[in-house]
């Protein structure tokens, strides 16, 4: 009978770190986010089993900031690539609204000149203003 009630109390000897949204925290029920099920500390008699249980803490450590050391570089490596998009995309704006600008006065100083070369160049403007209007103006 003792025996059997020994069986029972066992997995409750089992301690469970939990991840969740609020921070960590510490069970004897597993949880159903990311977990990690802890050791029991060894005996007071027994040293070479604690060391051994303190080498095997530090290297779990160690494995969990190498794992968040990595996913923060690809964080950073991801908003970097964003922001150099959105600075070209920005420079590429800019300089459609230069060659847009500089189209309408040439179109504008055309007007003294015949009339063929004087549309072409009012239709160069326009064509620089709806590429500029597709690119910049839904930003």
């Amino acid at each position: 009978m003792l025996f059997s009630m020994m069986i029972v109390a066992a997995p409750a000897l089992a301690v469970y770190r939990c991840e969740t949204h609020g921070g960590i925290v510490y069970s004897d029920i597993p949880c159903a986010g990311k977990q990690v099920e802890l050791p029991l500390p060894p005996a007071a008699s027994d040293p070479a089993g604690a060391r051994r249980l303190a080498q095997q803490e530090r290297e779990q450590l160690a494995t969990m900031e190498k794992q968040e050391e990595r996913a923060q570089s690809e964080r950073r490596r991801r908003e970097t690539g964003r922001e150099k998009t959105v600075a070209a995309a920005r420079k590429r704006c800019t300089q459609l609204g230069l060659e847009k600008k500089w189209s309408a006065e040439d179109a504008a100083s055309s007007n003294h000149l015949v009339s063929e070369k004087s549309e072409a160049l009012k239709r160069h403007a326009r064509r620089k203003a709806e590429r500029f209007n597709a690119e910049c103006q839904g930003r």
